[in-house]
């Protein structure tokens, strides 16, 4: 991987206005646990192309790494909004929405996943967990983990 790495970083280096690579290396910081890394090059590729949505969500994948939850799921409702059928799109967004509190809207998200997708195993925990905690008292822990990548 380090291989890939230096690769990628060089023709990022050599050509800023590539928003593939920059794409790229965002992800893999990501894989590295390199979160800030990771969301500095996803907002390279979005200066270059604010219409990527790998690049918008690698983007949210990034903050919710860096446990920013409330700009995760900004810019995951952008991706929902312009790619509505794809399951790992709702239950990234329902655990960005979880991890602020916000258990009704992750459930509704979480629900999206389920019919998009009905084997969705972590989407069927997350929409279970968050049942229960809606029935819960208000101040409740959530207990979400992160999305995987």
């Amino acid at each position: 991987r380090a291989e890939i790495t230096s690769r990628l970083e060089r023709a990022a280096s050599a050509n800023p206005e590539h928003a593939e690579s920059q794409r790229l290396l965002g992800d893999l910081h990501l894989l590295e646990g390199r979160a800030e890394d990771a969301i500095a090059h996803q907002r390279r590729a979005l200066r270059v192309d604010p219409d990527d949505l790998s690049a918008r969500s690698g983007l949210a994948m990034a903050l919710l790494a860096a446990d920013r939850p409330g700009e995760a799921a900004h810019h995951l409702r952008q991706v929902v909004a312009r790619r509505p059928g794809a399951a790992e799109d709702h239950h990234r967004l329902g655990v960005a929405l979880a991890r602020q509190g916000h258990l009704a809207p992750a459930l509704r998200a979480f629900e999206e996943a389920l019919r998009l997708d009905p084997d969705h195993g972590e989407a069927r925990r997350n929409a279970a967990r968050a049942r229960s905690l809606v029935l819960r008292p208000p101040g409740a822990a959530s207990g979400f983990p992160s999305a995987a990548p």
